[in-house]
């Protein structure tokens, strides 16, 4: 199921809670959502992480899956701009949420979390941000390497394995503030152009390279020099 039918219903949503609190720049309701967020994925258990994952990268255009699994990053806005802000990632973190609670109904898991005695700051955004690239890292290194080690990249795996390199390349590396996959015209080539805080743009081509039928990344990059990337599994 996709997030998209939820759209309209909890932008309203999030614009009246916004609209209640005080415009003190702080940020406290998203930040109290990222929280909430965090907590519900982390009550699921590693293999159903893994399944939501593959799910949602599976079905969701790329720029869309960065929106709901990443937060922007804050020095890009001026404090006056916050307002806006809390709105977009507000509506993006409900939205999420609902995806995950589908998975922890299906999965008949319990996840009681309390955040009404938490005094959230704008000091805690980075802190949330980062517990979610370390909470989706483990599962998409597990989806690349473990589960879809059988599928070749842009041939059998629908896509998901090229989406899966930007979202981890995205995770590991604080400075990047894009990524743009796509498979190219020629089976098993996964295209990707990266966007740095300082504006420098690297184009990657990665390659699946195959031993007894298991399927391990490597990248050629912008030198035309070709390694494994990350920690293949064979």
């Amino acid at each position: 199921m996709t997030v998209a039918k939820y759209y309209h219903i909890f932008s309203v949503i999030c614009l009246c809670i916004i609209s209640t609190t005080k415009g003190d720049n702080s940020m406290q309701v998203a930040i109290q959502e990222m929280f909430k967020t965090n907590e519900m994925i982390l009550c699921l258990q590693p293999a159903s992480r893994d399944s939501l994952l593959y799910e949602f990268i599976g079905e969701t255009p790329y720029e869309d899956i960065e929106k709901y699994l990443f937060l922007p990053h804050l020095e890009y806005y001026r404090s006056s701009e916050y307002g806006k802000l809390e709105i977009d990632i507000l509506d993006n973190e409900v939205l999420f949420q609902k995806v995950v609670q589908l998975k922890l109904t299906a999965t008949d898991t319990t996840c009681d979390i309390d955040n009404n005695n938490k005094n959230f700051t704008l000091n805690d955004y980075n802190e949330e941000a980062r517990i979610r690239y370390n909470v989706l890292l483990p599962p998409m290194r597990r989806l690349l390497h473990e589960f879809l080690v059988e599928e070749k990249n842009c041939s059998s795996d629908n896509g998901v394995k090229c989406k899966l390199i930007a979202l981890i390349k995205r995770a590991e590396d604080p400075q990047i503030v894009k990524e743009i996959p796509r498979c190219g015209k020629i089976p098993g080539q996964c295209l990707i152009d990266t966007i740095y805080k300082d504006g420098t743009k690297i184009k990657n081509k990665f390659l699946d390279y195959e031993h007894k039928k298991r399927f391990a990344t490597m990248i050629l990059d912008h030198n035309n020099n070709i390694q494994f990337w990350d920690i293949p599994v064979l």
